[in-house]
């Protein structure tokens, strides 16, 4: 019998909460984030969009990246 992955996108994760069809992982992400304001949640997804577009950025041209500093 195959086993379910999870239903969130980008997840390759097998399904632990099954009323949820979810893993642990997606969880406990979906249960932090329960309760919170839809604008604490919209200001997450655009300080994501941000990060995501700034790491793309420096894959696509990796001599513009900063140098290591301490």
């Amino acid at each position: 019998m195959a086993r379910k992955k999870c239903i969130i996108d980008n997840c390759k994760n097998d399904v632990q909460v099954h009323h949820l069809s979810v893993c642990r992982a997606c969880y406990s992400g979906l249960a932090h984030w329960r309760g919170r304001s839809v604008a604490d949640k919209r200001y997450r997804l655009e300080l994501i969009d941000r990060l995501q577009s700034r790491m793309e950025f420096m894959i696509d041209n990796p001599r513009h990246a900063p140098k290591h500093k301490k």
